[in-house]
């Protein structure tokens, strides 16, 4: 019986890619047999005919290209047709319309071409482990979720999340694919096994192509590997979950720019990829396991704080988020180019926490290095500006901008309304935008003192805004008041205590917390409220009821003063009496007792469930009518907006 096969129509004439999986001729490595010594547990002919068809899909993919480095016919211009000639085990099964169908339409939608599928009888094979008894009782790890495990920023905050905050075992399954990558997944993996022994079991697999490298550097289908991966592991231990966590502005992936657009963006876990390949994988088995993603509502900022907050900030540096892990050097592990990298620079210097991720790591500082290709310099630019604007869109701006991509993710979410994926998604948009417009500002001082390369994004950016009469920043000094000053003055204009809008933002690596139209405070009291956030946002995104809320307990609220429940207290009441002297300015009435926060005796403290997160620009706009001096701040930040009345505001 013949091999497996791939045709393709490159430049007018039929190529062939021979999928051959055993022998010298071998093209492509997998080894299941290495799999199911490391479950202890043999594997159903299904599941190995699926990791077979994903890694034919996975090696075609590379080895037809799409037009070369120069991509001249950007979009639909490059897609290809593809057709798979594959032996299974198992050919009636994956020849029914609706299992061809859904691994077609799966397949499609992630690599953009057009594919078919034949499937033949494979030849009996006989493996010695066919011969070694799998007992039930011979597997001594009884696993509860299957992370797909990358040894990123996002997957290691994933297993710490699930680790740290839910019962069970957890089993990290790791592509190994990229060599400079494996020593660091396998750190990342014996950390995790140290803090929390015995509930990690790390699984390395190895599927690489064999004979060359790829010629097609895209490799959109990679998803439907990993998820094949860890699917199998999950049937094969009996797992409830397979999870992919990566945060929603990367899964989603909105184009920044017209000329990221077809199979040029990434689609690895977009909602509809992941419910597509769950789809298919629900028709091959009969225990149905979900696909998810935990992170999809969460911004790479708020992925980075779960880190800070599980007490792991110390492994930053052994996670890599560089796309070009071929290119690392020992020190340098991140280009600095790649949207990648821009994501995880801001985000950790929105977060506060640059320290922990120092610039000596880049290639190209991200905000002030210089950038001596075209490329660099156009992806970081676009990058920067789809962010900066995302805040100026309005709920329905947003919509119909991206209405085609706010389609498919709909499409990913059957269990959600249309109207509620598009709410959750611009607000994390929004959520994003301030990240981009935050660093920005807290850095733009840097771009007017001079001494900067001309193609650092820094200089390139502000300058543009400045051009397009809109600069970033004009000044920016540290403050020197007191550390817990409050910014700004109340606004009775609009005012509702029983409607708060509240911002949460840094400020040279120091908290605030802002109430529209009331005021800000800053220091230790904010940091209460900063640490009960995340549940709050979890609640939110769950769609709880406002009256079933988390506290958390007020020995577990994480904040920057002195340890010890009495001094959380006391920071609480300092963050209450500094707002209730803001409202005293505009009203004769006491602010509610429990204002912003709230307390209910042992079960501790949580945010008010009335309350709406908003950005810091938005809170700005809600000043527009109260004075834009700082009393006593000493910080001059100057927006567009009071440029141009002559004033200023933060």
């Amino acid at each position: 019986m013949p091999d497996g096969y791939v045709e393709c129509p490159v430049r007018g004439k039929v190529k062939r890619f021979n999928v051959i999986f055993e022998g010298d001729d071998q093209t492509f490595t997998i080894e299941p047999g290495k799999i199911e010594a490391q479950v202890v547990a043999a594997m159903d002919p299904m599941l190995r005919d699926l990791l077979e068809i994903a890694c034919a899909v996975f090696a075609a993919d590379s080895e037809f290209t799409r037009g070369g480095l120069t991509r001249k016919n950007m979009g639909e211009g490059w897609t290809r047709t593809m057709s798979f000639n594959l032996p299974v085990r198992r050919p009636e099964a994956w020849s029914k319309p609706e299992v061809c169908g859904a691994l077609v339409e799966a397949v499609e939608f992630l690599t953009g071409d057009r594919v078919g599928f034949t499937f033949f009888q494979k030849d009996e094979e006989i493996r010695p482990i066919d011969f070694l008894p799998f007992a039930p009782e011979g597997n001594p790890f009884e696993a509860t979720e299957v992370i797909l495990f990358s040894g990123g920023l996002d997957s290691f905050a994933g297993a710490l999340e699930a680790l740290a905050t839910r019962n069970g075992n957890v089993v990290l399954v790791t592509h190994r694919s990229a060599q400079k990558a494996i020593w660091r997944q396998e750190e990342l993996a014996n950390y995790l096994k140290k803090d929390f022994p015995g509930r990690v079991l790390h699984i390395q697999i190895q599927a690489i192509r064999k004979g060359h490298e790829a010629r097609e550097t895209t490799q959109r289908s990679r998803s439907l590997l990993f998820a094949a991966l860890g699917y199998t592991v999950a049937q094969m231990l009996g797992a409830s979950r397979v999870s992919f966590y990566e945060n929603g502005v990367v899964s989603q992936n909105l184009p920044i720019s017209a000329q990221v657009i077809g199979t040029m963006a990434t689609r690895t876990t977009h909602p509809l990829v992941l419910h597509l390949i769950e789809k298919l994988l629900h028709l091959i088995t009969d225990q149905q396991i979900p696909i998810r993603n935990s992170f999809e509502w969460l911004t790479k900022k708020e992925v980075v704080e779960k880190i800070f907050a599980h007490g792991a900030a110390n492994r930053i540096t052994t996670a890599v988020s560089c796309t070009k892990v071929r290119d690392e050097e020992k020190m340098k592990t991140h280009c600095g180019a790649c949207s990648q990298c821009l994501d995880r620079r801001f985000a950790m210097i929105a977060a506060g926490h640059e320290r922990h991720d120092d610039s000596m790591y880049y290639r190209t500082e991200v905000l002030t290095g210089e950038r001596e290709t075209d490329r660099s310099r156009t992806i970081a630019m676009d990058w920067s500006r789809h962010g900066w604007r995302l805040a100026d869109l309005s709920l329905e701006d947003f919509y119909q901008t991206y209405i085609s991509d706010l389609t498919r993710v709909i499409d990913g979410h059957p269990d959600l309304s249309p109207s509620e994926v598009v709410r959750k998604t611009h607000a994390m948009q929004l959520r994003h935008s301030e990240v981009v417009r935050s660093v920005f500002k807290i850095n733009a001082g840097a771009a007017l003192d001079g001494g900067l390369p001309d193609t650092s994004l820094l200089k390139m950016f502000c300058a543009e805004r400045l051009q397009a009469g809109d600069p970033v920043a004009v000044s920016a000094r540290v403050s020197q008041s007191p550390a817990d000053e409050p910014l700004l003055a109340a606004d009775d204009a609009g005012f509702d205590p029983d409607r708060l809008e509240v911002a949460f933002y840094h400020v040279h690596g120091k908290k605030f917390v802002e109430v529209a139209h009331l005021g800000a405070v800053g220091g230790v009291p904010a940091s209460v409220p900063f640490g009960l956030k995340s549940t709050f946002e979890a609640d939110r995104d769950a769609g709880l009821d406002p009256n079933d809320y988390h506290y958390v307990p007020s020995g577990q609220v994480k904040y920057d003063g002195k340890p010890g429940k009495q001094n959380v207290h006391k920071s609480v009441e300092r963050c209450r009496k500094t707002f209730a002297e803001f409202y005293g300015a505009i009203s004769d009435e006491p602010l509610p007792v429990q204002f912003l926060i709230q307390h209910e005796g042992w079960q501790g403290y949580r945010l008010d469930p009335m309350m709406r997160i908003i950005g810091r620009h938005q809170v700005s706009k809600a000043h527009k009518s109260a004075s834009c001096d700082l009393p006593n701040s000493g910080m001059s930040v100057i927006s567009s907006s009071c440029q141009r009345s002559g004033e200023s505001t933060p």
